[in-house]
């Protein structure tokens, strides 16, 4: 076998490996559309089955015509490879999901990290009064991350379980309205955290940062763990949205004798006309929220899209409340 014949092999092989590791690297690093992930798949296994055939019959052909089959094999790869290499940039780019632009300009935003737990710190830029402090506690708290979204491990790999809504934005919302705001963010651990270190980091931050009223944001299923919130955080008001459970409901409605708190829903309301058919409700909320866009159940929980599912005017009503 000639040294010619032996690059021509390892070069096939390699624009194989390389078309393969793109699309494994974009679909691991990058939020692709359903279509986008399984096309991606679709050239992962078509180069798995070609490289797989070329080897096949290397080893197993007359060494005599060895050189003109990986010859012509390479000019053959060369066009599938250049083919994969448009589509892979096209629908990598065209598929993406592009972050929404926030308006930050005028908000500082700080970053603690103290116990596994990432603090996001945000406020007004040369601020020196505030109303207050809003607390976001993420629903599926163990593997939440600082913009709502749910994370949960499967073969050690990090995969997506949920959205509950975009919390970065919500913040900044309150923070122009007066206030500070705290979001929290642990979803890189591969093992389900307890709330207690979480609440204990919350509280350690609130006791250096904060000299007046804590209100708590809750959203979905953590409503559940309101008493050990309670207990942790000691908070002056409550915002509960989508309680998922009317056992829940009724002790957080025996919480309004002691503390204000304003209690959420989601469904149809006035600000928009999207219809959830699958969405729990309870009688007696404050408010009834509206979603943007449909939301589906999926197997693993709720999820909703990239502009997140509070409409302004649900926000407008709660700043009022807070007021």
């Amino acid at each position: 076998m000639t040294a010619k014949t032996i690059y021509y092999l390892i070069t096939v092989l390699e624009l194989y490996i390389f078309s393969v590791g793109a699309c494994i690297y974009i679909m691991r690093y990058e939020t692709l559309s359903p279509k986008a992930a399984k096309l991606y798949k679709i050239i992962i296994s078509v180069d798995i089955i070609l490289s797989s055939l070329f080897l096949i019959k290397y080893f197993t052909m007359d060494n005599k015509n060895v050189h003109n089959y990986v010859s012509t094999s390479l000019d053959i790869t060369i066009v599938i490879w250049i083919l994969e290499v448009i589509i892979i940039a096209f629908k990598g780019i065209s598929n993406t999901t592009k972050p929404v632009q926030r308006e930050s300009f005028d908000l500082k935003e700080e970053f603690l990290t103290e116990e596994n737990v990432k603090i996001c710190y945000s406020q007004r830029k040369k601020e020196n009064n505030f109303k207050g402090t809003i607390v976001f506690m993420h629903p599926d708290y163990y593997k939440s991350d600082l913009n709502g979204r749910v994370w949960y491990q499967n073969k050690r790999k990090k995969r997506l379980l949920g959205h509950i809504g975009k919390y970065d934005e919500i913040s900044d919302f309150f923070v122009r309205a007066g206030y500070h705001t705290l979001r929290y963010d642990h979803s890189d651990i591969e093992t389900q955290i307890p709330i207690q270190p979480v609440l204990q980091t919350i509280n350690k931050v609130l006791k250096e940062r904060n000299s007046g009223r804590v209100i708590v944001f809750c959203a979905g299923n953590i409503n559940d763990f309101i008493g050990e919130i309670v207990e942790g955080l000691n908070p002056t008001e409550f915002i509960c949205i989508g309680i998922t459970n009317r056992d829940t409901l009724n002790y957080i409605n025996r919480l309004k004798e002691r503390m204000p708190i304003f209690i959420g829903d989601f469904g149809d309301d006035p600000y928009c006309n999207v219809k959830n058919e699958n969405a729990i409700h309870f009688e007696n909320t404050d408010f009834t929220f509206c979603v943007r866009g449909k939301r589906k159940l999926k197997k693993y929980g709720r999820s909703a899209d990239n502009e997140g599912i509070i409409d302004v005017g649900a926000l407008e009503v709660i700043k009022g409340w807070l007021i």
